[in-house]
Order: C-alpha cells, then sequence, then structure tokens
C-alpha cells in the first residue's frame, strides 16, 4: 500500500508540475497551452476544481491563436448551446465560423461539423454544394461520417449532387470500412 501511495502523490507532483508549466506558456499566450489548460479547466483534472468558466477564456483564446483543436471545441460549445458556458445558448453562426476556420487548418472533424451546417442550413444559408465540398475533404481524409453523408447524397441526387449509385455504394462502403477498422 505504501508503494501505492507513493506513487500517486508522484503523479499528482508531476500533474501540478504540468499545470504550472500550461499557465506559464498560456500567460505567453503559447495556442496549445491555453488549450490544454482550458481543458483542464473544464475537467478539473490538475486543478483544485473545475472552472468551466475560465476554461472558456482560455478556450477562446487558443481559438483566437488559430489552435484548431480549440476552434473545434469552441464551435461544438456554441453549437451545443451549453448555457452554463455562452448566456445566449446555441448560436450557430458563431460555431459555423469556428468549424470553418478549424476546417481551414486541416481539423477534419470540424469539416464535417461544418458540412453539417451547411446541409441544414444553420447558422446559414442553406447550401448542400458547400455541405458536398466539405464532406468530400474529409471523406478523402478517412472520415466514416463524411463518408456516409456523402453516400446519401450521391445515393439520392442531392440538390447540386448528381444520383451516382455506384459512387453512393463506394463511399458507404468506405464508411462502413473505416468505421470498423477504427473499432477494432
Amino acid at each position: 500500500a505504501s508503494a501505492s501511495a507513493s506513487a500517486s502523490a508522484s503523479a499528482c507532483v508531476i500533474v501540478s508540475e504540468g499545470i504550472r508549466y500550461l499557465e506559464a506558456a498560456s500567460e505567453q499566450d503559447h495556442p496549445a497551452a491555453c488549450y490544454y489548460l482550458a481543458m483542464a479547466c473544464f475537467s478539473g483534472e490538475g486543478m483544485p476544481e473545475a472552472d468551466r468558466a475560465r476554461g472558456l477564456v482560455l478556450l477562446q483564446r487558443a481559438a483566437r491563436l488559430q489552435h484548431a483543436d480549440a476552434l473545434f471545441a469552441l464551435g461544438a460549445v456554441y453549437a451545443e448551446g451549453d448555457t452554463s458556458l455562452v448566456q445566449e445558448g446555441v448560436d450557430y453562426v458563431r460555431a459555423l465560423r469556428c468549424y470553418r476556420e478549424a476546417a481551414r487548418l486541416g481539423h477534419i472533424q470540424a469539416t464535417v461539423c461544418a458540412g453539417a451546417l451547411y446541409y441544414h442550413g444553420l447558422g446559414c444559408v442553406q447550401n448542400r454544394r458547400t455541405a458536398f465540398k466539405y464532406y468530400k475533404v474529409a471523406a478523402d481524409a478517412g472520415n466514416p461520417d463524411a463518408c456516409k453523408n456523402l453516400a446519401v447524397m450521391y445515393y439520392g441526387g442531392d440538390d447540386g449532387v448528381q444520383a451516382d449509385r455506384a459512387l453512393a455504394e463506394y463511399y458507404y462502403g468506405l464508411a462502413t470500412s473505416t468505421k470498423q477498422a477504427s473499432s477494432d
């Protein structure tokens, strides 16, 4: 039991030191430090307690500093409308802005989310052609959700996308094989 307690205490010291390094780096506007410190604030890991308000401020700073994961996470905050973080609730316009910027930086899941907002006309005028373009980028990167969305669009021919059953089957096959490979 003594060795276990000692290992646990050592882990706490290491996490505390890590948090201190993140604090120092975030004060210097290091994007990744702001993002990871925000995540620690949200979860409370390595902190005396969770501080979601501080986490949001740090997440917004990391997003302003063009950190792709921060932009994606901030987009999710706006899309989900977590009123404990954002008083105005759901804000698809802001979510789309964050997702598009994260997509521009190469964040694949943000690319899928931007496509979904365009597809459904949330935070923008519905534009299925633009949704298709976002889904295609993400599908080409192997994202199974984007592959499934393209399969649906090709299957029925969807607002500027010509119906093509062969492509629908191709993308559906990619979606299922990619999902299965990621669950193995």
